[in-house]
Parts: C-alpha cells; sequence; structure tokens
C-alpha cells in the first residue's frame, strides 16, 4: 500500500511539472552585467549587488532575471 502512495504522489508530482514546461520554456531571462559599474544602484538594491557579486565568485560572466 506504502507503494501505491508513493507512485500516486509521483505521479501528481510529474502531472504538474508537465503542465509547468510549456511557461518555462517560452521564458526568455534578461541578461544581467556582473560589472557593479554599469549601472546606478540605490540603497534597495544591496540584496541583487550581493547576488551580483556571488555569481562573479562562481565565475559567471552575466546572471539572469
Amino acid at each position: 500500500m506504502r507503494h501505491f502512495a508513493f507512485l500516486a504522489m509521483l505521479l501528481s508530482a510529474l502531472s504538474l511539472a508537465a503542465q509547468d514546461m510549456p511557461i518555462v520554456n517560452s521564458q526568455r531571462p534578461e541578461l544581467l552585467p556582473l560589472d557593479l559599474q554599469s549601472e546606478l544602484h540605490l540603497r534597495s538594491d544591496q540584496l541583487a549587488i550581493a547576488y551580483r557579486r556571488w555569481l562573479k565568485q562562481m565565475g559567471m560572466q552575466y546572471g539572469t532575471a
């Protein structure tokens, strides 16, 4: 009986993922430059700045929004 419950849950998750695929595949995220000098930043941008610094440390050339 436990296997049936697991399979039902797995099929449900796969069904939900399949419904999301057309939307996910249609997205074209904006490329974010990691050079912080290329844009004007405000105090409210601290989280975005930390994210871009982290991406740069990871060796990325661009981030995505």
